[in-house]
């Protein structure tokens, strides 16, 4: 149904542009994270802020995203007996579509914790640091400028534990870059899927 729907969408007689089409299936209707997965996949679409750089945002000094680093951080909580994972996600291209780009690491947390430790979140970092390090030195090439760290999950804490969390990842990365002669500018974002909470 979709593919047939997507082609008479897209007929010229239908409009002049192509018209994006995002479809949810019967049995996940129920489902509340899948209906909100839908809604973000129709965001996305239609460039809703939230997901792309705003790069009239003042905060924002450069315009060439090749010097970039983007960093993503997430704590995922299974269920309340089982230990959480905190995963950091490295990329130095994001939009080159490859994996190539992309270096992960992971460590376990115990369970139900959402906010990881100056340690915890200081052996994620340099694990991940000293490898994007690694395959700068391996290619020949300077080590970005900038980093943009996001950091997502955080849409039930107070604001509070919110500001302890971005006092813990400065800190954290401000460690891992004592080496570096240059010190890359950081700018911070704390993305969170829960409606009311942006």
């Amino acid at each position: 149904v979709k593919l047939l729907t997507a082609r008479f969408v897209s007929l010229a007689q239908c409009t002049e542009k192509g018209t994006l089409i995002q479809a949810i299936q019967n049995g996940n209707a129920d489902n509340r994270s899948a209906v909100w997965g839908c809604v973000e996949d129709c965001l996305i679409k239609f460039g809703y802020p939230l997901f792309r750089l705003d790069m009239n945002c003042p905060l924002i000094l450069f315009k060439d995203i090749s010097k970039v680093l983007t960093v993503g951080i997430d704590v995922t909580n299974i269920s309340g007996k089982k230990p959480s994972v905190g995963t950091v996600a490295i990329c130095s291209d994001p939009f080159e579509g490859s994996l190539q780009h992309w270096r992960f690491h992971s460590q376990v947390l115990p369970p139900r914790r959402q906010v990881m430790s100056i340690l915890h979140a200081s052996v994620l970092f340099q694990r991940s640091f000293a490898r994007y390090i690694d395959d700068c030195i391996e290619k020949k090439k300077t080590p970005a400028p900038h980093i943009i760290v996001l950091r997502k999950g955080l849409a039930e804490v107070c604001s509070y534990t919110l500001h302890l969390v971005y006092v813990r990842l400065l800190c954290c990365i401000g460690m891992c870059m004592t080496q570096q002669q240059k010190k890359p500018m950081k700018v911070l974002n704390t993305i969170n899927k829960s409606p009311g909470h942006i």
